[in-house]
């Protein structure tokens, strides 16, 4: 976890820490919370 910390914190920069908190942590948030459902298939 101290990898994304130090990713997210200090590599990133406010635009790119903007679209990973705000799109691409909410589709993998949406991914996990239906990976039964895509696994099942």
């Amino acid at each position: 976890m101290d990898c994304l910390e130090h990713l997210i914190n200090e590599i990133y920069s406010n635009e790119q820490r903007l679209y990973f908190m705000s799109t691409v942590l909410s589709n993998l948030c949406s991914l996990a919370l239906n990976v039964d459902l895509i696994c099942s298939r």
